[in-house]
């Protein structure tokens, strides 16, 4: 009986808060949102309204207590701040973030560390282990948003190596590349790259 009871009420519940599935369903997309509000702001070199559109998701993950949300958001502050060249802000972010990922499985959020990582490394002058890192981060994970972005990085260091044939098919990869979020924008920063890898073999043409 008293299982009856509180099934009924459950129901009722829910009957009597159609907004309460709604809302939680609605805290996801608005993370959602704002990430892909940040990414277009940044890949438009709009940098500080970027930081506020990943501040405001910030806030959202820790008013739900959502981790994964809240790794996501440390780590696009870090690739946003390794863009603008400040290593040691992105390196902070970097580090909370690794500290949530001690606590749960999240594949995403370790490969996209990784990712990071290798960046950093790279900056460093560490081209191998940085290459690693980001074979590694292939195996963990396969979104193709971040795999396409681990391709360029790839190809830069292949460049910086002036393995022009491994850059080039990297870059070649990305210029006609089918990336939900950042086709135009990738396919961009790789004509660019192809160029300066033309540039550099005398292949003017």
């Amino acid at each position: 009986m008293n299982r009856k009871l509180w099934l009924l009420t459950l129901l009722l519940f829910y009957c009597l808060n159609p907004s309460y599935t709604q809302e939680s369903q609605a805290t996801g997309q608005d993370i959602e949102y704002h990430f892909d509000k940040a990414r277009e702001l940044g890949n438009k070199n709009k940098i500080e309204p970027a930081l506020e559109e990943l501040n405001t998701a910030m806030e959202i993950a820790f008013k739900n207590n959502d981790q994964k949300a809240l790794i996501d958001t440390y780590h696009k502050f870090a690739i946003l701040y390794l863009r603008l060249q400040k290593d040691e802000s992105a390196e902070y972010y970097a580090d909370r973030s690794k500290s949530l990922l001690k606590d749960i499985s999240y594949p995403y959020g370790e490969a996209t560390h990784k990712y990071i990582d290798a960046i950093i490394s790279y900056r460093d002058g560490k081209n191998f282990l940085a290459i690693s890192m980001l074979n590694e981060a292939k195996q963990i994970n396969n979104d193709r948003n971040l795999l396409n972005n681990i391709l360029f990085v790839e190809g830069i260091i292949f460049l910086n190596l002036e393995k022009y044939e491994s850059a080039t098919k990297n870059f070649n990869a990305l210029a006609v590349n089918t990336d939900i979020y950042e086709k135009d924008y990738l396919a961009a920063k790789a004509h660019i790259k192809l160029a300066e890898i033309n540039n550099s073999t005398q292949n003017y043409e």
